[in-house]
C-alpha cells in the first residue's frame, strides 16, 4: 500500500481496526503528509454509519462548518459539551 501511495495523487482507507495495525496506518499517513495527496480514512466503519452519512444534507453541513470556522478564527477558547451538558474546555 506505501508502495501504490508513493505513486498516487489520491487515497482512500476503509478498513476495521486491528490489534497492532497503528503502525501500519500511521506509515500511511506519513507518506499522505509528506506527498500531500488528497486522502480521506474511514476507520472502524460500519453500514449503518454509511446509510446515515448518505442520508447528510452536504450542502448545509458545508454552510455550518463554514460559520464555526469564522467563529473559530477570532476565538480564544473551545468549549466542546454532549447533549447533557457535560464537556471541556480547553485554550488553544
Amino acid at each position: 500500500m506505501l508502495e501504490a501511495l508513493e505513486k498516487a495523487d489520491v487515497g482512500i482507507l476503509a478498513m476495521n481496526p486491528q490489534p497492532g495495525e497503528l503502525t501500519a496506518r500511521m506509515a500511511i499517513v506519513h507518506v499522505v503528509e509528506r506527498r500531500r495527496i488528497r486522502y480521506a480514512h474511514m476507520v472502524g466503519v460500519t453500514p449503518q454509519i454509511m446509510k446515515q452519512g448518505m442520508r447528510t444534507d452536504y450542502k448545509l453541513v458545508d454552510q455550518l462548518s463554514d460559520k464555526l470556522r469564522e467563529r473559530m478564527l477570532r476565538a480564544k477558547t473551545l468549549t466542546v459539551k454532549n447533549r447533557s451538558g457535560h464537556g471541556v474546555c480547553g485554550a488553544f
